[in-house]
């Protein structure tokens, strides 16, 4: 049995693995978390490859889907959660549940979008329009709804935004202008490569 088409075929049983290795073995150097941001961007940067970037300008054309789908998403359904919690008689995870449904898209969601062969330049965009509106719309919520202060340290957040986003973008972009024939020959590695650097995060995750 080869490897290669196991791995592919069987994304699932890797992440387990490299989880539980982590349970198992885990590495006990304090920098093993400075490996997060580098492994992300490399995945970005592989999501990104297979971005055409026209799509995500018809994709800027056309915003009230979009749009849409961040009200449905990012604001009625956690407002829905939070009183339905609270009806249910658990109030004391209604902020638990009301935080974790305001969460934006992970950074992560291209590059599932990318293996499942799915629209990357629509998660892409999504990912990262949520990212740019939760450090406003979170403390907002919270406040309108359930009558607490958050605070969010918003410089911070774009700061780690721009890097996890705008590095892999720009990367993406000057080889799809200007390496094409790199890109190309990537194409077939794509997704091991991405399979491998999830597992790689999933460790350093757990450890």
């Amino acid at each position: 049995m080869q490897l290669r088409p196991f791995i592919e075929k069987h994304m699932g049983l890797v992440f387990c693995a490299a989880l539980l290795v982590g349970l198992l073995f885990p590495v006990h150097w304090n920098g093993i978390t400075s490996l997060l941001m580098p492994l992300m961007i490399f995945l970005l940067f592989l999501s990104f490859l297979g971005v055409d970037f026209s799509h995500v300008t018809e994709e800027l054309k056309k915003p009230w889907p979009l749009l849409l789908q961040i009200l449905l998403q990012f604001i009625l359904l956690p407002v829905a959660f939070f009183y339905v919690a609270q009806l249910a008689g658990f109030p004391t995870y209604a902020i638990a549940i009301f935080l974790l449904a305001c969460m934006p898209a992970g950074l992560g969601s291209p590059v599932f979008t990318s293996i499942a062969g799915g629209r990357t330049a629509s998660s892409v965009l999504l990912s990262v329009v949520t990212h740019a509106i939760v450090p406003l719309s979170v403390p907002l919520l919270f406040w309108l709804v359930a009558d607490t202060h958050v605070e969010v340290n918003v410089i911070a957040m774009a700061q780690k935004l721009a890097i996890l986003v705008c590095l892999p973008v720009m990367l993406a972009w000057f080889f799809r202008t200007q390496l094409p024939t790199v890109v190309s020959a990537s194409k077939p590695h794509r997704k091991l490569l991405s399979i491998i650097a999830l597992a790689g995060v999933a460790y350093v995750v757990i450890v």
